[in-house]
Protein backbone atom coordinates (compact mmCIF):
# COMPACT_ATOMS: atom_id res chain seq x y z
CA UNK A 1 0.00 0.00 0.00
CA UNK A 2 1.94 3.06 -0.94
CA UNK A 3 1.19 6.11 1.57
CA UNK A 4 0.29 9.49 -0.16
CA UNK A 5 -0.88 12.11 2.77
CA UNK A 6 0.58 15.27 0.81
CA UNK A 7 -1.43 14.86 -2.08
CA UNK A 8 -4.79 15.81 -0.28
CA UNK A 9 -7.82 16.20 -2.55
CA UNK A 10 -8.75 18.51 -4.64
CA UNK A 11 -11.50 21.10 -4.77
CA UNK A 12 -14.18 20.78 -2.59
CA UNK A 13 -17.07 23.72 -3.58
CA UNK A 14 -18.41 25.59 -0.84
CA UNK A 15 -21.47 26.77 -2.92
CA UNK A 16 -22.61 25.22 -6.04
CA UNK A 17 -25.43 27.89 -6.70
CA UNK A 18 -26.44 29.49 -10.10
CA UNK A 19 -25.51 33.26 -10.05
CA UNK A 20 -25.17 36.08 -7.94
CA UNK A 21 -28.59 36.67 -6.62
CA UNK A 22 -30.35 34.21 -9.26
CA UNK A 23 -32.59 31.74 -9.13
CA UNK A 24 -32.71 27.96 -9.11
CA UNK A 25 -30.22 26.14 -6.75
CA UNK A 26 -28.29 22.94 -6.63
CA UNK A 27 -29.19 19.43 -6.49
CA UNK A 28 -25.75 18.97 -4.66
CA UNK A 29 -24.00 17.14 -7.56
CA UNK A 30 -22.65 19.79 -9.34
CA UNK A 31 -25.42 20.44 -11.75
CA UNK A 32 -27.67 23.79 -11.00
CA UNK A 33 -31.11 23.42 -10.80
CA UNK A 34 -33.65 24.70 -12.96
CA UNK A 35 -35.62 27.83 -12.10
CA UNK A 36 -38.59 26.90 -13.77
CA UNK A 37 -40.64 24.38 -15.84
CA UNK A 38 -39.19 23.37 -18.67
CA UNK A 39 -35.69 25.36 -17.89
CA UNK A 40 -33.02 23.40 -19.68
CA UNK A 41 -30.59 21.61 -17.72
CA UNK A 42 -27.48 19.46 -18.95
CA UNK A 43 -28.27 15.73 -19.37
CA UNK A 44 -25.97 14.04 -17.20
CA UNK A 45 -23.47 11.65 -18.75
CA UNK A 46 -20.73 9.36 -18.57
CA UNK A 47 -16.90 10.34 -19.77
CA UNK A 48 -16.24 8.65 -23.08
CA UNK A 49 -12.48 9.99 -23.40
CA UNK A 50 -9.29 11.11 -21.27
CA UNK A 51 -6.94 13.55 -22.30
CA UNK A 52 -3.76 13.65 -19.84
CA UNK A 53 -1.40 16.42 -20.06
CA UNK A 54 1.60 17.69 -17.54
CA UNK A 55 2.08 20.71 -15.28
CA UNK A 56 3.32 22.19 -18.22
CA UNK A 57 0.05 21.86 -20.37
CA UNK A 58 2.21 19.40 -22.61
CA UNK A 59 0.15 16.40 -24.06
CA UNK A 60 1.40 13.24 -22.34
CA UNK A 61 1.56 11.36 -25.58
CA UNK A 62 2.10 7.72 -24.96
CA UNK A 63 2.21 7.69 -21.57
CA UNK A 64 0.88 4.51 -19.33
CA UNK A 65 -2.20 4.75 -17.25
CA UNK A 66 -3.40 2.59 -14.54
CA UNK A 67 -7.14 3.59 -13.00
CA UNK A 68 -8.65 1.81 -9.75
CA UNK A 69 -12.05 3.21 -8.92
CA UNK A 70 -12.52 4.25 -5.11
CA UNK A 71 -15.32 1.11 -4.97
CA UNK A 72 -12.78 -1.28 -6.41
CA UNK A 73 -10.18 -0.27 -4.17
CA UNK A 74 -12.25 -0.72 -1.22
CA UNK A 75 -13.38 -3.66 -2.08
CA UNK A 76 -10.07 -5.09 -1.95
CA UNK A 77 -9.23 -2.94 0.65
CA UNK A 78 -6.05 -1.34 -1.54
CA UNK A 79 -6.85 2.34 -0.59
CA UNK A 80 -8.70 4.98 1.74
CA UNK A 81 -10.72 8.27 0.91
CA UNK A 82 -12.29 10.60 3.53
CA UNK A 83 -16.29 10.48 2.63
CA UNK A 84 -18.01 13.03 1.09
CA UNK A 85 -19.87 15.38 3.32
CA UNK A 86 -22.40 17.87 1.58
CA UNK A 87 -20.65 19.99 -1.06
CA UNK A 88 -17.26 18.62 0.32
CA UNK A 89 -14.99 16.57 -2.33
CA UNK A 90 -13.00 13.25 -0.59
CA UNK A 91 -9.22 13.09 -0.15
CA UNK A 92 -6.98 10.60 -0.31
CA UNK A 93 -5.26 9.15 2.68
CA UNK A 94 -3.57 6.24 0.09
CA UNK A 95 -3.21 5.16 -2.93
CA UNK A 96 -3.62 1.66 -4.12
CA UNK A 97 -0.87 -0.81 -5.35
CA UNK A 98 -1.44 -0.62 -8.97
CA UNK A 99 1.04 -3.78 -9.82
CA UNK A 100 -2.05 -5.73 -10.33
CA UNK A 101 -3.48 -3.53 -12.52
CA UNK A 102 -3.89 -3.76 -16.34
CA UNK A 103 -1.77 -0.64 -17.80
CA UNK A 104 -3.48 1.40 -20.71
CA UNK A 105 -1.40 3.77 -23.37
CA UNK A 106 -2.43 7.00 -24.37
CA UNK A 107 -2.38 7.68 -28.03
CA UNK A 108 0.03 10.53 -29.48
CA UNK A 109 -2.24 13.58 -28.56
CA UNK A 110 -2.42 11.97 -24.70
CA UNK A 111 -5.47 10.65 -25.42
CA UNK A 112 -7.42 7.38 -24.33
CA UNK A 113 -10.78 6.34 -25.76
CA UNK A 114 -12.39 4.39 -23.21
CA UNK A 115 -15.51 2.66 -21.80
CA UNK A 116 -17.88 5.22 -20.54
CA UNK A 117 -16.31 5.89 -16.98
CA UNK A 118 -19.38 6.41 -14.65
CA UNK A 119 -19.18 9.49 -11.89
CA UNK A 120 -16.77 8.88 -9.17
CA UNK A 121 -13.77 8.62 -7.55
CA UNK A 122 -10.86 6.94 -9.30
CA UNK A 123 -6.75 7.07 -8.30
CA UNK A 124 -4.40 6.96 -11.18
CA UNK A 125 -1.06 5.88 -11.47
CA UNK A 126 1.04 7.29 -14.64
CA UNK A 127 4.00 6.00 -15.95
CA UNK A 128 6.28 8.19 -18.72
CA UNK A 129 9.97 7.83 -19.61
CA UNK A 130 10.19 5.61 -15.77
CA UNK A 131 8.81 8.25 -13.82
CA UNK A 132 6.04 7.43 -11.84
CA UNK A 133 3.09 9.74 -10.39
CA UNK A 134 -0.18 9.60 -8.49
CA UNK A 135 -3.50 11.59 -8.78
CA UNK A 136 -6.61 11.52 -7.71
CA UNK A 137 -9.59 12.63 -9.47
CA UNK A 138 -13.48 13.00 -9.25
CA UNK A 139 -16.59 12.69 -11.97
CA UNK A 140 -19.49 14.35 -10.65
CA UNK A 141 -23.12 12.65 -10.74
CA UNK A 142 -24.02 15.85 -12.69
CA UNK A 143 -21.36 15.52 -15.24
CA UNK A 144 -21.91 16.86 -18.87
CA UNK A 145 -18.52 16.42 -20.37
CA UNK A 146 -17.36 13.74 -22.57
CA UNK A 147 -13.90 14.53 -22.83
CA UNK A 148 -12.31 14.76 -19.00
CA UNK A 149 -8.66 16.97 -19.32
CA UNK A 150 -6.53 15.49 -16.23
CA UNK A 151 -3.08 17.61 -15.42
CA UNK A 152 -0.96 15.35 -13.72
CA UNK A 153 2.02 16.51 -11.49
CA UNK A 154 4.79 15.79 -13.94
CA UNK A 155 7.00 17.79 -16.27
CA UNK A 156 8.26 16.27 -19.27
CA UNK A 157 10.73 17.44 -21.68
CA UNK A 158 11.69 15.18 -25.20
CA UNK A 159 13.38 12.49 -23.05
CA UNK A 160 13.20 12.74 -19.55
CA UNK A 161 10.21 13.15 -16.81
CA UNK A 162 10.24 14.89 -12.82
CA UNK A 163 7.11 15.32 -10.70
CA UNK A 164 6.20 18.35 -9.44
CA UNK A 165 5.75 19.41 -6.05
CA UNK A 166 3.37 22.22 -6.60
CA UNK A 167 -0.72 22.42 -6.80
CA UNK A 168 -1.77 20.63 -10.28
CA UNK A 169 -5.14 19.88 -11.37
CA UNK A 170 -7.67 20.32 -13.40
CA UNK A 171 -11.24 21.81 -13.45
CA UNK A 172 -14.39 21.22 -15.97
CA UNK A 173 -17.88 21.71 -16.35
CA UNK A 174 -20.43 23.74 -18.70
CA UNK A 175 -22.11 26.93 -18.37
CA UNK A 176 -25.52 27.18 -19.46
CA UNK A 177 -28.75 28.93 -18.45
CA UNK A 178 -32.37 28.62 -18.86
CA UNK A 179 -32.08 28.09 -22.45
CA UNK A 180 -29.50 25.74 -23.11
CA UNK A 181 -25.28 25.71 -22.64
CA UNK A 182 -23.39 29.05 -23.25
CA UNK A 183 -20.72 29.98 -25.83
CA UNK A 184 -17.67 31.92 -25.00
CA UNK A 185 -18.69 32.49 -21.44
CA UNK A 186 -15.40 33.18 -19.13
CA UNK A 187 -14.61 30.93 -16.53
CA UNK A 188 -11.79 31.49 -14.20
CA UNK A 189 -9.79 30.54 -11.23
CA UNK A 190 -8.45 32.91 -8.82
CA UNK A 191 -7.19 33.01 -5.32
CA UNK A 192 -7.62 37.17 -4.34
CA UNK A 193 -4.39 38.88 -3.40
CA UNK A 194 -2.34 35.80 -3.01
CA UNK A 195 -2.13 34.71 -6.24
CA UNK A 196 -3.00 38.45 -7.54
CA UNK A 197 -6.83 37.45 -9.35
CA UNK A 198 -7.03 35.16 -11.54
CA UNK A 199 -4.27 31.95 -12.26
CA UNK A 200 -6.53 30.28 -14.80
CA UNK A 201 -8.59 31.58 -17.57
CA UNK A 202 -10.63 30.20 -20.09
CA UNK A 203 -13.71 30.56 -22.63
CA UNK A 204 -16.28 27.67 -23.39
CA UNK A 205 -16.72 25.92 -26.58
CA UNK A 206 -20.08 25.71 -28.92
CA UNK A 207 -21.47 23.08 -26.28
CA UNK A 208 -20.69 25.28 -22.99
CA UNK A 209 -18.02 23.20 -21.83
CA UNK A 210 -14.58 24.60 -20.10
CA UNK A 211 -11.80 23.03 -18.94
CA UNK A 212 -9.23 24.98 -16.48
CA UNK A 213 -5.83 23.89 -15.81
CA UNK A 214 -3.27 25.22 -12.87
CA UNK A 215 -0.30 24.83 -11.73
CA UNK A 216 0.63 26.88 -8.84
CA UNK A 217 3.08 27.40 -6.30
CA UNK A 218 2.86 24.87 -3.46
CA UNK A 219 3.48 27.68 -0.74
CA UNK A 220 -0.15 28.95 -1.86
CA UNK A 221 -1.55 26.07 -1.09
CA UNK A 222 -3.07 27.67 2.15
CA UNK A 223 -4.54 30.24 0.45
CA UNK A 224 -6.13 28.06 -2.96
CA UNK A 225 -8.30 26.72 -0.25
CA UNK A 226 -10.16 30.16 -0.40
CA UNK A 227 -10.33 30.02 -3.86
CA UNK A 228 -13.02 31.52 -6.14
CA UNK A 229 -14.68 30.09 -9.52
CA UNK A 230 -16.02 33.24 -11.44
CA UNK A 231 -18.36 32.78 -14.77
CA UNK A 232 -19.06 35.85 -17.05
CA UNK A 233 -20.74 36.12 -20.07
CA UNK A 234 -22.44 39.62 -22.10
CA UNK A 235 -25.85 40.06 -20.84
CA UNK A 236 -25.65 37.64 -17.52
CA UNK A 237 -25.24 38.27 -14.04
CA UNK A 238 -21.73 37.29 -12.98
CA UNK A 239 -21.63 34.16 -11.01
CA UNK A 240 -18.59 33.85 -7.82
CA UNK A 241 -18.47 30.98 -6.12
CA UNK A 242 -16.15 29.54 -3.24
CA UNK A 243 -14.06 26.59 -4.23
CA UNK A 244 -11.17 24.47 -2.33
CA UNK A 245 -8.53 24.23 -4.45
CA UNK A 246 -5.81 21.15 -4.17
CA UNK A 247 -4.17 18.82 -6.07
CA UNK A 248 -6.37 16.41 -7.85
CA UNK A 249 -8.65 16.91 -11.12
CA UNK A 250 -12.80 17.38 -11.10
CA UNK A 251 -15.28 17.01 -13.73
CA UNK A 252 -18.61 18.45 -14.03
CA UNK A 253 -19.10 21.42 -11.97
CA UNK A 254 -21.63 23.33 -14.21
CA UNK A 255 -22.54 26.32 -13.95
CA UNK A 256 -25.49 28.19 -14.32
CA UNK A 257 -25.45 31.83 -15.41
CA UNK A 258 -29.16 33.79 -14.85
CA UNK A 259 -30.12 37.42 -17.05
CA UNK A 260 -28.81 40.53 -16.21
CA UNK A 261 -31.15 43.19 -15.77
CA UNK A 262 -30.96 45.49 -18.25
CA UNK A 263 -29.34 48.98 -16.69
CA UNK A 264 -28.26 51.11 -19.14
CA UNK A 265 -27.11 53.24 -16.23
CA UNK A 266 -24.87 51.58 -14.84
CA UNK A 267 -22.12 52.51 -17.22
CA UNK A 268 -20.90 56.15 -16.64
CA UNK A 269 -18.08 56.26 -19.16
CA UNK A 270 -16.54 54.08 -22.21
CA UNK A 271 -13.82 54.16 -25.00
CA UNK A 272 -14.23 51.81 -27.78
CA UNK A 273 -11.34 52.95 -29.83
CA UNK A 274 -13.20 53.06 -32.78
CA UNK A 275 -13.43 55.92 -35.34
CA UNK A 276 -16.77 57.03 -33.66
CA UNK A 277 -15.28 57.39 -30.66
CA UNK A 278 -15.59 61.26 -29.31
CA UNK A 279 -12.34 60.75 -26.83
CA UNK A 280 -10.22 58.04 -28.57
CA UNK A 281 -7.93 60.95 -30.15
CA UNK A 282 -7.65 62.57 -26.56
CA UNK A 283 -5.53 59.68 -25.33
CA UNK A 284 -1.65 60.11 -25.08
CA UNK A 285 1.10 57.74 -25.50
CA UNK A 286 4.07 58.19 -23.25
CA UNK A 287 7.60 56.22 -23.36
CA UNK A 288 8.35 53.72 -25.86
CA UNK A 289 10.75 53.23 -28.47
CA UNK A 290 10.35 54.36 -32.05
CA UNK A 291 8.82 51.18 -33.28
CA UNK A 292 7.91 49.44 -30.05
CA UNK A 293 4.77 51.77 -28.20
CA UNK A 294 1.13 51.54 -27.57
CA UNK A 295 -0.23 51.71 -31.17
CA UNK A 296 -3.67 50.56 -32.83
CA UNK A 297 -3.92 47.22 -33.36
CA UNK A 298 -6.66 46.92 -36.82
CA UNK A 299 -8.89 44.63 -37.28
CA UNK A 300 -7.49 42.18 -40.31
CA UNK A 301 -3.68 43.37 -39.38
CA UNK A 302 -1.62 40.18 -40.39
CA UNK A 303 0.58 40.52 -37.84
CA UNK A 304 3.13 37.99 -36.59
CA UNK A 305 5.28 37.57 -34.04
CA UNK A 306 9.04 36.50 -35.89
CA UNK A 307 10.44 35.03 -33.06
CA UNK A 308 8.38 32.00 -32.76
CA UNK A 309 9.93 29.20 -33.61
CA UNK A 310 13.45 30.65 -33.02
CA UNK A 311 13.85 32.37 -29.91
CA UNK A 312 10.23 31.95 -28.43
CA UNK A 313 7.33 29.28 -28.20
CA UNK A 314 3.87 29.38 -28.25
CA UNK A 315 1.87 26.94 -25.71
CA UNK A 316 0.58 24.00 -26.68
CA UNK A 317 -2.38 24.13 -28.09
CA UNK A 318 -1.95 27.49 -29.52
CA UNK A 319 -2.61 27.37 -33.37
CA UNK A 320 -2.37 31.04 -34.04
CA UNK A 321 1.10 30.50 -36.11
CA UNK A 322 2.34 33.48 -33.71
CA UNK A 323 -0.41 35.65 -35.11
CA UNK A 324 -1.92 38.40 -32.58
CA UNK A 325 -5.47 38.68 -32.17
CA UNK A 326 -7.82 40.67 -34.01
CA UNK A 327 -9.21 43.62 -32.15
CA UNK A 328 -10.91 42.50 -28.66
CA UNK A 329 -14.03 44.24 -29.97
CA UNK A 330 -14.89 46.16 -32.67
CA UNK A 331 -12.42 46.84 -35.71
CA UNK A 332 -9.76 48.44 -33.46
CA UNK A 333 -7.61 47.88 -29.88
CA UNK A 334 -4.29 49.36 -28.54
CA UNK A 335 -1.60 46.98 -28.44
CA UNK A 336 2.44 47.64 -27.01
CA UNK A 337 4.38 46.11 -29.44
CA UNK A 338 6.09 46.25 -32.94
CA UNK A 339 3.85 45.89 -36.22
CA UNK A 340 6.98 44.79 -37.63
CA UNK A 341 8.45 42.37 -35.52
CA UNK A 342 5.09 41.33 -33.82
CA UNK A 343 6.01 41.03 -30.47
CA UNK A 344 7.98 44.14 -27.64
CA UNK A 345 11.26 43.22 -28.07
CA UNK A 346 12.49 46.33 -29.66
CA UNK A 347 16.13 46.32 -30.72
CA UNK A 348 17.17 42.72 -30.71
CA UNK A 349 20.51 41.98 -29.22
CA UNK A 350 22.00 40.12 -31.76
CA UNK A 351 25.28 39.37 -30.61
CA UNK A 352 24.25 38.08 -27.46
CA UNK A 353 21.13 36.14 -28.47
CA UNK A 354 21.02 32.18 -28.96
CA UNK A 355 18.17 30.12 -29.72
CA UNK A 356 15.46 29.50 -27.34
CA UNK A 357 16.51 32.68 -25.02
CA UNK A 358 13.28 34.30 -25.14
CA UNK A 359 14.14 37.35 -26.64
CA UNK A 360 17.05 39.54 -25.63
CA UNK A 361 16.81 42.95 -25.80
CA UNK A 362 19.38 45.38 -26.45
CA UNK A 363 17.85 47.81 -23.38
CA UNK A 364 14.96 47.54 -21.44
CA UNK A 365 11.74 49.76 -22.12
CA UNK A 366 7.93 51.06 -20.89
CA UNK A 367 5.36 53.11 -22.65
CA UNK A 368 1.78 54.53 -21.08
CA UNK A 369 -1.53 54.93 -22.55
CA UNK A 370 -3.02 57.79 -20.88
CA UNK A 371 -6.85 58.40 -20.82
CA UNK A 372 -8.42 61.88 -21.43
CA UNK A 373 -9.69 63.65 -17.70
CA UNK A 374 -12.76 61.76 -16.20
CA UNK A 375 -15.05 63.90 -14.01
CA UNK A 376 -16.34 61.41 -11.63
CA UNK A 377 -17.42 64.35 -9.37
CA UNK A 378 -21.06 63.57 -9.29
CA UNK A 379 -20.51 59.94 -8.64
CA UNK A 380 -20.43 57.94 -6.06
CA UNK A 381 -19.59 54.30 -4.74
CA UNK A 382 -19.67 51.96 -6.16
CA UNK A 383 -17.23 52.55 -8.90
CA UNK A 384 -15.30 50.43 -11.03
CA UNK A 385 -12.68 50.10 -13.90
CA UNK A 386 -12.61 47.11 -16.56
CA UNK A 387 -11.66 46.47 -19.70
CA UNK A 388 -11.32 43.53 -22.20
CA UNK A 389 -7.56 42.20 -22.32
CA UNK A 390 -5.57 39.90 -23.93
CA UNK A 391 -1.93 39.59 -22.86
CA UNK A 392 1.31 36.96 -23.03
CA UNK A 393 4.69 37.36 -21.53
CA UNK A 394 7.34 36.23 -19.98
CA UNK A 395 6.90 32.58 -17.71
CA UNK A 396 10.91 32.84 -15.88
CA UNK A 397 9.64 35.41 -12.76
CA UNK A 398 5.65 34.81 -12.61
CA UNK A 399 5.52 35.86 -8.58
CA UNK A 400 6.73 39.18 -6.81
CA UNK A 401 9.66 39.40 -8.69
CA UNK A 402 8.04 40.14 -11.91
CA UNK A 403 9.10 41.49 -14.99
CA UNK A 404 7.18 42.64 -17.97
CA UNK A 405 4.94 44.06 -15.98
CA UNK A 406 1.42 45.63 -16.68
CA UNK A 407 -0.11 48.13 -14.20
CA UNK A 408 -3.05 50.43 -14.22
CA UNK A 409 -2.28 54.10 -12.73
CA UNK A 410 -4.91 56.50 -11.68
CA UNK A 411 -4.24 60.38 -10.97
CA UNK A 412 -6.45 62.55 -9.31
CA UNK A 413 -4.43 66.03 -11.05
CA UNK A 414 -5.11 65.82 -14.65
CA UNK A 415 -2.26 63.42 -15.04
CA UNK A 416 0.62 65.66 -13.44
CA UNK A 417 1.34 62.55 -10.77
CA UNK A 418 -0.40 59.15 -10.67
CA UNK A 419 -0.37 56.26 -8.60
CA UNK A 420 -1.10 52.60 -8.49
CA UNK A 421 -3.64 50.97 -8.63
CA UNK A 422 -3.18 47.61 -9.75
CA UNK A 423 -0.86 45.03 -11.28
CA UNK A 424 -2.07 42.09 -14.02
CA UNK A 425 0.87 40.51 -13.03
CA UNK A 426 -0.10 36.89 -11.82
CA UNK A 427 1.91 35.73 -8.67
CA UNK A 428 0.95 31.47 -9.47
CA UNK A 429 4.69 30.74 -9.27
CA UNK A 430 4.23 27.33 -10.94
CA UNK A 431 6.69 24.76 -10.82
CA UNK A 432 8.11 22.86 -13.91
CA UNK A 433 11.16 21.31 -15.08
CA UNK A 434 11.65 23.00 -18.25
CA UNK A 435 13.74 25.77 -19.53
CA UNK A 436 11.59 28.69 -19.05
CA UNK A 437 13.00 31.59 -20.88
CA UNK A 438 11.35 30.72 -24.71
CA UNK A 439 8.05 29.66 -22.40
CA UNK A 440 5.25 32.02 -22.32
CA UNK A 441 2.91 32.60 -19.62
CA UNK A 442 -0.37 34.44 -20.48
CA UNK A 443 -3.66 35.57 -19.48
CA UNK A 444 -4.88 31.96 -19.29
CA UNK A 445 -2.34 30.81 -17.31
CA UNK A 446 1.19 28.96 -16.95
CA UNK A 447 2.35 28.02 -21.23
CA UNK A 448 -1.49 28.75 -22.12
CA UNK A 449 -2.65 30.33 -25.16
CA UNK A 450 -3.93 33.83 -24.65
CA UNK A 451 -7.77 34.59 -24.34
CA UNK A 452 -9.37 37.58 -25.25
CA UNK A 453 -10.83 38.46 -21.55
CA UNK A 454 -12.96 40.30 -19.32
CA UNK A 455 -10.86 42.26 -16.60
CA UNK A 456 -12.19 41.30 -13.40
CA UNK A 457 -13.22 44.39 -12.10
CA UNK A 458 -10.59 47.34 -10.06
CA UNK A 459 -12.26 49.18 -7.84
CA UNK A 460 -12.42 53.24 -8.03
CA UNK A 461 -14.07 53.81 -4.85
CA UNK A 462 -11.29 55.74 -3.64
CA UNK A 463 -11.73 57.78 -6.93
CA UNK A 464 -15.60 58.74 -6.16
CA UNK A 465 -16.18 62.55 -6.16
CA UNK A 466 -12.74 63.25 -8.06
CA UNK A 467 -13.30 65.62 -11.30
CA UNK A 468 -10.22 65.22 -12.74
CA UNK A 469 -9.27 61.64 -13.15
CA UNK A 470 -6.86 59.68 -15.41
CA UNK A 471 -6.19 56.73 -16.17
CA UNK A 472 -2.44 55.28 -17.17
CA UNK A 473 -1.74 51.72 -18.73
CA UNK A 474 1.94 50.87 -19.08
CA UNK A 475 3.92 47.76 -20.13
CA UNK A 476 7.87 48.08 -18.56
CA UNK A 477 9.93 45.23 -19.18
CA UNK A 478 11.86 46.21 -16.45
CA UNK A 479 15.19 44.45 -18.39
CA UNK A 480 16.50 43.40 -21.62
CA UNK A 481 15.57 39.79 -20.72
CA UNK A 482 13.05 37.36 -22.29
CA UNK A 483 11.09 40.08 -24.26
CA UNK A 484 10.37 38.15 -27.25
CA UNK A 485 6.40 37.72 -26.71
CA UNK A 486 2.97 39.41 -27.71
CA UNK A 487 2.79 41.70 -25.23
CA UNK A 488 0.01 43.32 -24.13
CA UNK A 489 -3.43 44.52 -25.98
CA UNK A 490 -6.10 46.69 -24.16
CA UNK A 491 -9.74 47.49 -25.52
CA UNK A 492 -13.65 48.59 -24.44
CA UNK A 493 -12.53 50.86 -21.17
CA UNK A 494 -15.06 51.03 -18.66
CA UNK A 495 -15.91 52.91 -15.60
CA UNK A 496 -19.40 51.87 -14.34
CA UNK A 497 -21.24 51.35 -10.92
CA UNK A 498 -20.10 48.42 -9.74
CA UNK A 499 -18.19 46.40 -7.03
CA UNK A 500 -14.72 46.06 -7.88
CA UNK A 501 -13.21 42.48 -6.82
CA UNK A 502 -9.69 42.22 -8.46
CA UNK A 503 -7.42 42.74 -5.83
CA UNK A 504 -5.69 46.50 -5.77
CA UNK A 505 -2.02 47.30 -5.55
CA UNK A 506 -0.05 47.35 -2.15
CA UNK A 507 3.11 48.09 -2.65
CA UNK A 508 4.36 51.85 -2.85
CA UNK A 509 2.06 54.00 -4.91
CA UNK A 510 5.13 56.58 -5.06
CA UNK A 511 7.28 53.97 -6.55
CA UNK A 512 8.88 53.97 -10.22
CA UNK A 513 8.45 51.49 -12.78
CA UNK A 514 11.07 51.69 -15.66
CA UNK A 515 12.08 55.07 -16.06
CA UNK A 516 8.30 56.56 -15.70
CA UNK A 517 6.82 57.53 -12.68
CA UNK A 518 5.11 56.73 -10.94
CA UNK A 519 5.62 52.60 -11.65
CA UNK A 520 7.01 50.09 -9.38
CA UNK A 521 10.01 48.54 -8.63
CA UNK A 522 8.78 47.20 -5.12
CA UNK A 523 6.30 45.35 -3.78
CA UNK A 524 3.82 43.38 -6.09
CA UNK A 525 5.06 45.39 -8.49
CA UNK A 526 8.20 43.64 -9.22
CA UNK A 527 11.58 44.20 -7.20
CA UNK A 528 13.41 44.30 -10.11
CA UNK A 529 15.92 40.84 -9.36
CA UNK A 530 15.80 38.18 -11.34
CA UNK A 531 15.10 34.64 -9.44
CA UNK A 532 17.49 31.80 -10.92
CA UNK A 533 15.05 28.62 -12.41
Amino acid sequence: MRIWVSRLLIMSVVAMVAACGGGGGSDGAGNSLGGGGGAYDPAPGNVAKLAFVDANNQPLANAEIKLVSEAEAKKAKMAKSAGSAGLTFPSASTFPDFSAVAGLFLDEKGELDISEIVPGIYFVQLTHNSVQVYHIVQIAAGNAVVLFSITMPISCDLSSCTEVDSIVGSLSGMVYDDKGPIEGAQVSLGAGTATNGAYAVTTTNAEGEYSLSFNVSKDLAETLATSTLRAVAPGYQTSSQAIEVNSGSLAGVNIKLEKAEQDQGSVLWRETFEADSATRDLWQKEGGLAETRWQYLNAGHGISNNLVGSYVKLAPGDLSAGALPQALQGQVSYWYGDVTQGNFIGERDQDGSVNDDGGLSVSEHQGGLVSPSIDLSEESVPLALSFRAWWEIESVNPNENGFDLMMVQVSTDGGSSFENLARLNPLADPESSLERDAIPYSNAGFNAPPVNAQQEPISLDAYAGESDVVLRFVFSTEDELYNGFRGWVLDDVVISRTEGSFPLYEGDGEDEVGGMEPMAKSGLAGTGKRVSR
